[in-house]
């Protein structure tokens, strides 16, 4: 019966169309604004890809190609909110406080993007990196990169608060904040999808599924709220709402396998159909983003 669920869950992720609502917008993904959100689901993504490639786990089993595409993304993002103004819909890089958090988002990201692109791996660097004792427990740097991720998320959160003092202090249009709400949903799909990847293989398993509860909960109350009639009353809500619902169809996919997981049936996970869900739910919520950035 489980093995029928998953394939239940494939025919949908097949047969699900994108609503005809898409041909109005002329939405060109190249162009999205780069919010700080999607910086925040890059960090997350580089190291749920980076855990795949060690492991041999579906798509990134013989190739960190797309690992690689995430790092330079990310790069080219840094390099973006560095110059941009109230033009970009964020704060302008005369902002003192902002300029100093992103340089310390910059020199963390060194460390992790350092270990991304060490080829081929190299023990010297593991036994520099991991005291004695840690090295049997992680011998190729998932757990070292994992506290690396979550403390460089901790920076995007002080980014964050930075942002919206700016916005509070200067009352600024540009400031789009809407934007940062509807970012947040991509770095919490790309969490719920790295939880789901380490409980499959095993790694802190049992708190990754507490972690996964919570996540999966703040994401479907985040996604309630913006349901809500008045949420995007000033942002063309006849554009807006076929996308949340949209975002909630595909919202209900990826939660079968944060369910699966919650419920210690992990097992029965196919990986890269997983992912195929979250990739859809992130290309709505990359729609929605563009939506408002216009």
């Amino acid at each position: 019966m489980k093995w029928i669920g998953c394939a239940c869950l494939l025919a949908l992720l097949v047969l699900v169309p994108a609503p005809d609502v898409y041909a109005q917008l002329n939405v060109d993904a190249s162009t999205s604004n780069y919010s700080y959100g999607r910086m925040r689901m890059l960090v997350q993504r580089s190291s749920r890809q980076y855990t795949m490639y060690q492991y041999g786990v579906g798509e990134l089993s013989n190739t960190r190609a797309p690992l690689i595409d995430t790092i330079e993304e990310f790069n080219r993002s840094l390099v973006r909110v560095r110059q941009s103004g109230p033009a970009q819909g964020l704060p302008p890089v005369s902002d003192e406080v902002v300029l100093q958090q992103l340089d310390i988002i910059g020199k963390k990201w060194e460390r992790l993007q350092e270990i991304y692109t060490f080829q081929p791996y190299k023990l010297a660097l593991h036994n520099e990196l991991l005291p004695t004792g840690e090295r049997k427990d992680d011998p190729v740097l998932v757990r070292y990169i994992d506290r690396l991720t979550k403390d460089l998320l901790g920076e995007f959160e002080t980014l964050t608060q930075a942002f919206v003092a700016y916005c509070d202090r200067t009352g600024s249009q540009a400031c789009n904040t809407l934007l940062l709400e509807t970012g947040g949903l991509m770095q919490l799909s790309e969490a719920i999808a790295t939880d789901i990847l380490f409980a499959k293989l095993k790694i802190d398993a049992k708190s990754r599924r507490a972690d996964l509860r919570k996540k999966s909960g703040e994401f479907a109350s985040k996604l309630a709220s913006m349901r809500e009639p008045d949420y995007f009353a000033d942002n063309q809500p006849a554009l807006v709402k076929p996308i949340l619902a949209t975002i909630d169809a595909y919202w209900q996919q990826l939660k079968v396998f944060a369910d699966m997981t919650i419920g210690r049936d992990e097992k029965q996970i196919d990986i890269d159909l997983m992912l195929r869900a979250e990739r859809r739910l992130l290309d709505e919520i990359t729609n929605l983003v563009d939506v408002l950035s216009h």
